[in-house]
């Protein structure tokens, strides 16, 4: 699944030169975690690899989209960090999220794309308790989201 959610990835930004990508030192590989056994969700990228929490091992059609959405948006920050060469990215956390969101395939997840002029209007309404009061693009770093707030 990595494998090809990379793919996807590369296509997706037309990239065609993988000896471009700068790995950590004494890395020429992507590492991928799976953690079965945790009790928390866990989906984290870092400079050089994921790791996420999957608990079904037969991935059923429950399962299925959350690991392939989950797979795909940790690949797409892998993927800034490999151009990056770094391991902190640049961009900032409203623009690298939505991107990862969006290559993730948003739809599996049951997030569906903005249509109307009242759909953003009607978010930050419902959200007003959240980091950014609803607006993502009110979170350019990290150090924006409240203490315990769902930075995801």
């Amino acid at each position: 699944m990595a494998d090809e959610k990379f793919s996807n990835i590369l296509a997706s930004f037309r990239f065609s030169s993988p000896a471009d990508f700068r790995y950590p030192a004494g890395n020429d590989k992507i590492e991928v975690y799976i953690n079965r056994n945790h009790p928390e969700n866990i989906a984290w990228a870092y400079w050089g690899g994921f790791i996420i929490t999957i608990r079904s091992t037969d991935l059923d059609a429950h399962w299925y989209p959350f690991a392939a959405y989950t797979t795909a948006h940790e690949m797409t920050h892998v993927f800034e960090f490999l151009i990056e060469g770094r391991e902190w990215l640049g961009t900032e956390v409203w623009f690298k999220e939505g991107i990862a969101v969006y290559i993730g395939g948003m739809e599996n997840i049951g997030i569906g794309k903005i249509d109307t002029l009242n759909e953003p209007e009607s978010w930050i309404l419902q959200n007003q308790n959240v980091a950014g009061k609803g607006n993502p693009i009110a979170i350019h770093q990290d150090s924006d989201y409240a203490p315990g707030a769902d930075s995801t």
